[in-house]
């Protein structure tokens, strides 16, 4: 979805073209460079979401700078303007911010360099708040130069609105003063009707301009003047179902169809998200909160063995190789649904504020302005008994309550699943049975 924010998991060519992204645009790219780059964003989701971000970019900086200048400038000249005015930081400093730039790093290496990470659609959004990822990586800046360069545009709209922008005080010096033209009398325009708004909430006028995913991944529906997405997974990594009936005592050979994504998914992160527009020209709707309903439980029984994509596998002659899962998480409003242990089918919750993350919007209930949008992630924590769980959502706006949004695929939970893995097949008794003449097949093993 987003447009802000989550990330599609990256490919191994997407470090190739990252430099190219911001040019494409501006006409300064080889020929060469232009028919690759083309080619690429023809097979790449995570590429062409990282363009859109581009384009908007664009878009926003000539929107809020066109009365200053005839043409905005790019947003990637604009980046590179602001890190050359940014003056050299003193060690110390450095220090205070490391851990912080050490995890963008972290993250965005996951996302650029991991060959097998599995595409999983997600928003695309501004990356200012971020959930830890799960490995570590080398350091890349493109997020804090980012930041910088945010700030640095709002000094520069300043300066630029006080030089050009600040009507003539008097008359020139060493001159004498010039008669004053009458102003011709103009008919008065017509009054532009005013959005409504609720004073007793936080209001969001200037946030996120609505934006639709144009991939055909991302399904809507409208409620009212509301357009929302329908709830999806982010950043929740679930697993793979493998057979139930593995022997333990023998390596297991990954199929080469294993579903992508999972289906079922079992154990997810407890992690969903979702946008909600407003297409309303002139009236604010309240956004309340969310409610969450388990609409279908059934019980799950006898073993459960599952591979998660973030997690390794065995290939000689290399040895264990792949895994690793990264990317981040920004939202305007932050979420929790907590249902009782031994909830079942018919339980609801309402979703509360998750005051373990800070959102890019004041706190819900917000009055939400005509055009704009809100991205929303929500924590959940499921039941504790193991079964398959089907998951409905509910908007709470204005004076109505659990207007539908979707219904989740079944999804399995139980906490007694075995993970299978290639780190385990480095055992003596699991290595000798996999062939040293294979040198294509990917194989896990058990605990």
């Amino acid at each position: 979805m987003n447009t802000f924010n989550m990330r599609h998991p990256s490919g191994p060519d997407c470090a190739r073209f990252a430099e190219l992204l911001p040019q494409f645009r501006q006409g300064t790219l080889t020929r060469a460079e232009d028919v690759a780059l083309r080619a690429h964003l023809a097979t790449c989701d995570y590429c062409r979401a990282q363009l859109a971000d581009y384009d908007r970019l664009d878009a926003a900086l000539y929107t809020y700078m066109g009365r200053f200048a005839r043409t905005a400038p790019a947003a990637d000249d604009l980046v590179r303007i602001a890190v050359a005015r940014v003056p050299a930081m003193p060690p110390a400093r450095m220090n205070h911010h490391q851990s912080q730039a050490s995890w963008e790093g972290r993250r965005d290496y996951s996302m650029y360099n991991d060959p097998d990470e599995t595409t999983y659609e997600m928003p695309t959004i501004p990356q200012r708040g971020y959930r830890p990822p799960r490995d570590s990586h080398s350091n890349r800046t493109r997020p804090v130069l980012a930041t910088i360069a945010a700030l640095l545009l709002i000094g520069l709209a300043a300066t630029l609105f006080a030089v050009f922008g600040r009507p003539s005080s008097g008359p020139a010096h060493n001159g004498a003063p010039t008669a004053t033209t009458q102003p011709t009398a103009t008919a008065q325009p017509t009054a532009t009707p005013q959005p409504t708004q609720n004073t007793t909430v936080g209001v969001v006028n200037s946030g996120h301009p609505c934006s639709t995913d144009t991939s055909g991944r991302t399904s809507y529906v409208s409620i009212g003047d509301l357009k929302v997405s329908k709830v999806d997974f982010a950043n929740a990594y679930p697993a793979n179902k493998l057979p139930a009936n593995l022997d333990q005592a023998k390596p297991y050979q990954l199929p080469d169809n294993l579903p992508n994504p999972p289906n079922p998914p079992v154990n997810p992160e407890p992690w969903y998200d979702l946008t909600v527009c407003n297409t309303s020209n002139t009236t604010s709707h309240v956004i309340r909160s969310l409610t969450v309903r388990i609409a279908a439980f059934s019980t799950y029984s006898g073993p459960l063995n599952t591979y998660l994509f973030c997690d390794s596998y065995y290939q000689r002659p290399n040895g264990v190789a792949g895994g690793g899962c990264g990317g981040g998480l920004a939202a305007d409003e932050w979420l929790r649904a907590d249902f009782a242990a031994n909830a079942t089918a018919g339980a609801q919750v309402t979703a509360t504020q998750d005051g373990s993350n800070i959102g890019n919007a004041p706190p819900l209930p917000v009055s939400l302005g005509p055009g704009q949008m809100l991205f929303i992630a929500l924590r959940m924590t499921p039941p504790t008994a193991p079964g398959t769980y089907t998951f409905a959502f509910g908007l709470n706006y204005d004076a109505v309550t659990s207007a539908p949004i979707s219904t989740m695929q079944p999804t399995i939970f139980d906490s007694a699943a075995v993970k299978w893995t290639g780190s385990n097949c480095t055992k003596p008794a699991l290595l000798s049975q996999i062939p040293t003449s294979d040198t294509t097949g990917k194989y896990v093993c058990a605990p």
